[in-house]
C-alpha cells in the first residue's frame, strides 16, 4: 500500500482509506514513524516551522509503501534511542568514578541524585529501544541485532582520583 502524501489533502484522504485497510496498531506505528521522520527533518535542518516540517516529511514519504515508511521512521527512532543510550552509559561510567571530599554531604547527595536520574533515563532509553524493536518485528521489518558497545551499566568501575573534574552529562536531544 503506497502512501499518498503529495499534500495535506492527499495524506488526509490516504489516512482515511488506510483506516479501513490497516489495523489500529499499524496506524499507531505509522504515526510513530511519521513523528520520527519529522524529528529527523528538524534535526537535519531540512525545514523549520511546523508547516515546512510537515511538507518536507510528506515529500520523504510520498509514493513509498507503508512498510518503507515504518522501516525508515522506526529505524531512525531505534538509531536515535541507541545513540542516546550509548552517550548516557558513557557519562554514567565517567560520573561513577567521581568521589567527594570526606564530609561533603551536599556533593555526595548531588552525585547520588544524579546517578538516580541517569539510571531512570537509561531505563527509559532501554524501554524505548525494546518498544521499537518489538514494533519493527511485529511488522516483519529488519532491526540491527547487535547492541552497541556499552549497552549495560553492570561493568565494574574504577574509582576516581579526588582531584578529577566532574563530567558533564550529554544534553538530551529531542524525542521521548
Amino acid at each position: 500500500m503506497k502512501v499518498d502524501a503529495r499534500d495535506y489533502i492527499g495524506l488526509s484522504m490516504w489516512q482515511s482509506d488506510a483506516g479501513r485497510r490497516l489495523s489500529a496498531r499499524q496506524l499507531a506505528d505509522f504515526g510513530e514513524a511519521m513523528q520520527e521522520i519529522k524529528f529527523h527533518v528538524m534535526a537535519e535542518g531540512m525545514a523549520r516551522g511546523s508547516a515546512d516540517v510537515d511538507t518536507a516529511s510528506w515529500g520523504i514519504i510520498d509514493e513509498r509503501t507503508v512498510r518503507d515508511v515504518l522501516q525508515m521512521g522506526l529505524g531512525w527512532e531505534l538509531y536515535r534511542a541507541r545513540e542516546e543510550r550509548s552517550e548516557l552509559v558513557l557519562a554514567m561510567r565517567r560520573n561513577a568514578r567521581l568521589t567527594t571530599r570526606p564530609g561533603d554531604a551536599e556533593s555526595a547527595t548531588y552525585l547520588s541524585e544524579l546517578r538516580g536520574r541517569q539510571v531512570a533515563r537509561l531505563n527509559a532509553a532501554n524501554a524505548q529501544i525494546s518498544h521499537v524493536l518489538e514494533r519493527l518485528a511485529a511488522s516483519g521489518l529488519a532491526a540491527q541485532a547487535a547492541e552497541p558497545p556499552g549497552a549495560g551499566v553492570d561493568d565494574p568501575l574504577e574509582p576516581a582520583a579526588e582531584d578529577q573534574a566532574p563530567v558533564a552529562q550529554p544534553q538530551r536531544t529531542g524525542g521521548r
